[in-house]
């Protein structure tokens, strides 16, 4: 079961062409899969016309979101027919023995309802970082759109080059004092859990793949959050599993 569902309302009310709650709940589900870094999904992952697609299997999707209380898969079908045609997602088919899989990729529409903007935080809850002393810091995310909020590193000066190497702790050291706060959240999780390869490809990538989970874990001061990694690490240790950002969301209110 997906425990949490994620939609900013603010973006719902406000999002053209209209959908309803329970198709913004699955297009948070979608979100969650496709933005996914767990192995076994990314295995699951094709490339159609120089776009990376992402099976949806609609039986675990029915199951993993009961407070929709749909009957049966053809249910969901419907919602995913209209996500695609008011422009939310796109859709593949590749047959297989049951009939055909269903592949999935998000359009920059969709975006809008994962974007928190403008987000102010009060002394009460200034983060823990010793870099940030100031108790009345603004975090301003305004970023533009989720595409810029995806590669936007803190130092603006980025080469072009995927494969240009960099000093990996000195551009983690950049996003920790970046003052949009989803980026100096993506800063603590990337000193704790480095890029396996030190390129700006690497390092774009990794801050990509947690730019949504950041964002939603924008309201939580650094304690809570630093503990919620250290939680998340100490059970994927205990329990031989590699954790991610996701997981440290998850675990955050049990600290």
């Amino acid at each position: 079961m997906k425990y949490n569902i994620f939609i900013n309302q603010k973006a719902l009310t406000e999002l053209t062409p209209k959908i309803t709650l329970s198709e913004a709940a699955i297009l948070d589900y979608l979100f969650f899969i496709c933005s996914s870094e767990n192995e076994k999904i990314i295995k699951q992952r094709i490339e159609q016309s120089n776009e990376y697609f992402t099976w949806v299997n609609l039986s675990t999707l029915l199951e993993d979101l009961p407070l929709l209380h749909f009957k049966n898969i053809s249910s969901i079908s419907e919602k995913i027919t209209k996500l695609e045609k008011f422009g939310y997602v796109k859709t593949f088919f590749l047959p297989n023995e049951a009939g055909r899989k269903l592949y999935i990729r998000l359009t920059e529409l969709s975006n809008s309802l994962f974007v928190e903007t403008n987000k102010t935080y009060s002394p009460t809850q200034r983060p823990y970082s010793p870099a940030r002393s100031d108790n009345t810091t603004t975090y301003n995310t305004t970023i533009k759109n989720a595409k810029d909020k995806s590669f936007a590193l803190s130092n603006k000066k980025i080469k072009k080059n995927p494969f240009e190497p960099i000093n990996l702790d000195e551009e983690i050291k950049k996003l920790i004092d970046d003052p949009r706060r989803h980026m100096h959240i993506i800063g603590l999780f990337l000193r704790e859990v480095p890029p396996s390869a030190a390129t700006y490809g690497a390092l774009r990538t990794s801050i990509k793949r947690n730019v949504r989970v950041a964002s939603q874990l924008e309201g939580y001061p650094d304690k809570l959050i630093l503990d919620a990694m250290a939680y998340a690490e100490s059970e994927a240790n205990e329990n031989k599993f590699d954790w991610t950002l996701e997981t440290a969301l998850k675990k955050i209110n049990r600290c």
